[in-house]
């Protein structure tokens, strides 16, 4: 349920649920952090599961903030046995990083950069809202804007949500972002709005059985902007 908050917030109060979808949601997103907190840099949950405003068709999405060996990450996952369904390799535009998308059970994908994060990048997890598994063990949830560019505002009962067009520097201020970074996620959005889904330089899916290291090889082979993209040491 939801009660109206002036002119341009609402406030959404979670049903039972609710709390119950997003307690489970958490409890697999630390199965999983936990398999590799053990890595470096330290991956996090961004998004819904770390807002909270979530629904039962909610991915996991856990966010490796800079680059890190593909094969690091497969060794944990195949040590703590997360089935790994199938996985992604994109690269967006000439100006974004190259990723690395795993597309486990129960709507788990975990994303490694293959390449440097842009500025906007590097700052979209504190945009979208990011917890640590030590966060969600303590229960905390953090504001962040959700992809209908609403802003969300965690409380004790649910949440405010807000449209963030024409409040762009106070969503900045709050999130710790530049405004660049929330004028560039909100210019994509109302695109991809606009347009729907809009097409990849380079994007690759693959079985599981098929090995990453190759199939990163094979697609840089095919285009050498991408070759030149991507470090050696995931050639």
């Amino acid at each position: 349920m939801w009660q109206r908050r002036g002119n341009s917030e609402r406030y959404v109060i979670y049903s039972e649920e609710h709390w119950e979808i997003l307690n489970a949601l958490r409890r697999r997103a630390v199965e999983v952090l936990t398999c590799l907190e053990a890595l470096r840099p330290e991956p996090c949950v961004v998004g819904s599961v770390a807002r909270g405003d979530v629904h039962k068709d909610s991915d996991i999405d856990i966010f490796f903030e800079e680059e890190v060996a593909p094969s690091i990450v497969l060794t944990r996952m195949d040590i703590c046995r997360l089935e790994l369904l199938w996985y992604e390799v994109i690269w967006a535009s000439p100006s974004t990083a190259v990723k690395l998308v795993f597309q486990l059970e129960f709507n788990v994908k975990i994303t490694v950069p293959l390449s440097p994060l842009t500025p906007a990048e590097k700052e979209f997890p504190l945009y979208a809202g990011r917890v640590f598994l030590t966060d969600i063990r303590r229960g905390q949830r953090v504001p962040g804007v959700n992809k209908f560019l609403q802003f969300i505002q965690p409380t004790r009962e649910g949440h405010i949500e807000w449209y963030i067009v024409g409040r762009e520097e106070e969503v900045a201020r709050r999130l710790g972002v530049s405004l660049a970074t929330v004028l560039e996620r909100k210019h994509f959005r109302l695109k991809r709005l606009r347009e729907g889904k809009s097409g990849f330089i380079v994007h690759g899916k693959f079985d599981p059985s098929y090995p990453v290291e190759k199939a990163v090889r094979e697609l840089a082979e095919k285009n050498s902007l991408l070759r030149r993209k991507i470090s050696d040491k995931f050639l």
